[in-house]
């Protein structure tokens, strides 16, 4: 009688295989939980420069 071959590894490889693209997407959880791509609002207008007008050589 033989018996069923036990798998080597301790975890079979779908399961691996589906952590990959889950792990993925909790780091991207993460960085959006934690703001990491807010941007900095600021309530005051940046200073307007004002140039002089052209010469005019006739």
């Amino acid at each position: 009688m033989n018996k069923e071959p036990k798998p080597t590894r301790g975890m079979p490889r779908s399961l691996l295989y589906a952590m990959i693209p889950g792990g993925f997407l909790v780091i991207i959880l993460i960085l959006f939980l934690t703001g990491f791509w807010r941007q900095e609002a600021t309530d005051e207008m940046p200073p307007v420069v004002e140039e002089p007008a052209p010469a005019v050589v006739e």
